[in-house]
């Protein structure tokens, strides 16, 4: 190839003699340049420890937190926290996306996030725990499949709950957002529909406690930031603020809808009082309940007309109400009144579907699970050594109860609380939910923002 001292013009072809470094500099081009350079460092948003305001160096992908050194350490200091995946955070910038129209962005999904549904089948064995954290005298299986769901943003999932139609399943994350997937019928396993998310946080900080569903799956009712928000499921969209606290007043803490007139919900108030609340006329009535902060309330499953509810509290205290309408008013009453025997902390209840066990109360805390009835504990399960149990619930029809541990392992138990088997995941569980028409399906919600529809190898 002849090389010649002159220069072509792309344009014109005209010729200009001697090489590019005698040429001028094109300052506009130059300055054009600069621009875009600077627009492409100001889409690099600056990443902080998402438990101080540090300057972010490691994300954990099991978390799915970014953390500064010092929160690094002291996070991950436990012996089975220690072997979580980590890297440099700048390997993994998160950039935005600015709207040409309207200025405001959109965070990418990190590379490492799957964004869309995915369906395992025959998953591999997962990593089990070093020996002496093993479960004793007790096989541990794998799940004949998964579909891995994905909250907004990858936030902790708070909550996970199926319709009544077993059709749809529904999470809430603690950024306050709810999504739903729907499947055309109950219990398959295939990928499901997933329907525009429903976002109720306020401000900069969401602290949702709990949500309840209509029994005709029409509406939701959300606590969040202490406030009650009625929501229309099929449209997911946000009807009205029933009730807001007042600053500084205790929040909501759990609600339910009366199983007989969805028009009625049951909400337990951190002050111990149970408030009873009329949609249609926006009408409130509170009933002093418990000396403490209340955890939970359950409706006993043959209460139709009649409704018999329990209600428990950090107080230590199980009691019993009777609650029925009269001309649009609550009738409330005490009928019972069990102290525990567990330890002080919240306190959980449960009621198994099977109308042949309507009497029975499972109760449990984070250190064991008993089986009431008629006042007395017929049936008592610890986990192994040191786990801690953090949700459970009752399968489709009760013929087993799902308890997910510290340790990641769900327990599979008979109603008498006899161990049949386990499976372990390898990410942190946070809550739980069973498929109330088929017996093998449960939902597992995790700390890393995955939501794992799982089909156990059961009858």
């Amino acid at each position: 190839m002849k090389i010649t001292n002159q220069i072509n013009c792309p344009s014109c072809r005209s010729i200009t003699p001697g090489n590019v470094d005698s040429l001028k500099k094109n300052y506009s081009l130059m300055s054009l340049l600069e621009e875009i350079r600077k627009e492409n460092e100001s889409r690099i948003k600056p990443i902080n420890c998402e438990e101080c305001d540090n300057k972010a160096t490691v994300f954990c992908h099991q978390c799915n937190r970014s953390l500064c050194e010092s929160h690094n350490s002291h996070l991950h200091s436990l012996k089975i926290l220690s072997n979580h995946k980590r890297s440099d955070i700048s390997k993994n910038p998160v950039t935005i996306n600015n709207c040409k129209e309207h200025g405001d962005y959109k965070p990418e999904t990190p590379s490492f996030l799957s964004p869309k549904a995915v369906l395992i089948t025959n998953p591999e064995p997962t990593e089990l725990l070093p020996e002496d954290k093993y479960p004793i005298d007790i096989s541990v299986l794998n799940p004949k499949a998964h579909i891995q769901l994905q909250s907004a943003h990858n936030s902790r999932v708070f909550k996970v709950k199926y319709s009544y139609s077993g059709k749809a399943l529904l999470s809430l994350d603690v950024g306050a957002i709810n999504k739903i997937w729907k499947w055309g019928e109950p219990g398959v396993m295939k990928i499901p529909d997933s329907f525009p998310e429903l976002n109720l946080k306020q401000g900069d900080v969401a602290c949702p406690s709990s949500f309840a569903l209509s029994s005709n799956d029409s509406y939701l009712i959300l606590c969040i930031n202490g406030q009650l928000e009625l929501c229309q499921n099929v449209h997911r969209k946000k009807i009205v603020t029933l009730y807001k606290l007042e600053e500084g007043k205790p929040p909501a803490n759990t609600v339910l809808f009366l199983p007989s007139d969805n028009n009625y919900i049951v909400v337990g108030l951190q002050t111990g009082q149970i408030m009873i609340t009329w949609i249609p006329k926006y009408m409130f009535w509170k009933f002093d309940g418990h000396q403490a902060c209340i955890s939970d309330i359950v409706f006993m499953n043959n209460s139709k007309e009649n409704g018999i509810l329990y209600s428990s509290s950090s107080d230590g205290k199980i009691k019993q109400w009777g609650l029925q309408i009269n001309d649009g008013r609550p009738l409330f009453k005490e009928l019972d009144e069990v102290k525990v025997s567990l330890n002080s902390s919240a306190t959980y209840l449960r009621v198994s579907p099977n109308s042949e066990n309507k009497t029975q109360l499972l109760v449990f805390q984070n250190t064991q699970i008993q089986i009431w009835e008629n006042r007395e504990i017929i049936h008592e399960w610890k986990p192994d050594r040191d786990a801690s149990i953090v949700d459970a619930c009752y399968s489709a029809r009760g013929e087993y109860i799902y308890v997910i541990v510290s340790t990641n392992y769900v327990y599979i138990l008979t109603p008498t609380l006899s161990n049949v088997f386990c499976i372990r995941m390898n990410e942190i569980l946070t809550t739980i939910a069973a498929n109330p028409i088929t017996v093998s399906m449960i939902a597992l919600g995790t700390e890393q923002g995955h939501i794992y529809v799982t089909d156990l190898p059961i009858k």
